[in-house]
């Protein structure tokens, strides 16, 4: 059974199991990213998470079926100098391959905002990698397209 719970990071990274399974999908979200978007090496600080966590701007909503993580939706939150209100904003988001177009995109995104807001947030924005087509999860949840984000590798300039 499909279930979805926030795991905090010292929880995630004390038990060697969820650690580890955790990590193997790090890895295989990964192995998707655009290669256009592979300027660097996957070098995850967990550290600057933890850190995040503490002050209140991170949190994960994992997808479990029974105690196997199937997917991840890291969010952060944080607010706006502009209007002082908090928004809640995607890190990233990942599916296991067999675990895709059952749902569970949706499942976490419900969760992500019920934890946003828990936290308080006025706005909440799902960004989702253009590979794959999402406007069936997010239009039929009251979102609308807000911006177009483009990325360059400006590293070695």
């Amino acid at each position: 059974m499909i279930k979805y719970k926030i795991i905090d990071f010292i929880t995630l990274l004390a038990d060697e199991s969820l650690s580890k399974q955790f990590n193997d999908l790090l890895a295989m979200q990964w192995q998707e990213v655009d290669h256009r978007r592979k300027t660097s090496e996957l070098d995850v600080d967990f550290s600057q998470y933890l850190k995040m966590q503490e002050i209140g701007m991170h949190y994960v909503v994992f997808a479990l079926d029974d105690e196997k993580i199937i997917g991840y939706m890291s969010m952060f939150n944080a607010q706006s100098p502009h209007t002082r209100e908090m928004t809640a904003t995607t890190d990233t988001v990942f599916i296991s391959k067999e675990y895709r177009k059952q749902g569970l995109g949706s499942g976490m995104v419900k969760e992500a905002e019920k934890e946003a807001i828990n936290r308080e947030c006025k706005h909440i924005m799902i960004t989702f990698k253009n590979d794959h087509r999402h406007d069936n999860i997010v239009n039929d949840m009251g979102f609308f397209s807000y911006e177009t984000i483009y990325a360059k590798y400006i590293g070695d300039l």
